[in-house]
């Protein structure tokens, strides 16, 4: 794998967000649990992994606001 390839495998927390649907928080907690991979560059900078992110939004509830265990709607 190229340097170039890694770097466009990564993401920052904006776009891990938007990715996930999740709060930037949540996220930042779950790299501080170690769910998923985080990677510091430069100071202050984190970026997450593409497939972890894409991994964690499979593994997400897909049960809606306002629905039952079965997905109906009350």
């Amino acid at each position: 794998m190229q340097h170039a390839d890694l770097r466009a495998d990564l993401v920052d927390i904006n776009e891990a967000a938007r990715v996930t649907g999740l709060n930037p928080q949540t996220i930042y907690r779950l790299a501080r649990e170690r769910r998923i991979r985080s990677f510091k560059v430069l100071r202050n900078r984190v970026r997450f992994d593409r497939d972890d992110l894409a991994a964690l939004v499979e593994e997400k509830p897909r049960v809606r606001r306002g629905a039952d265990a079965s997905g109906s709607p009350q």
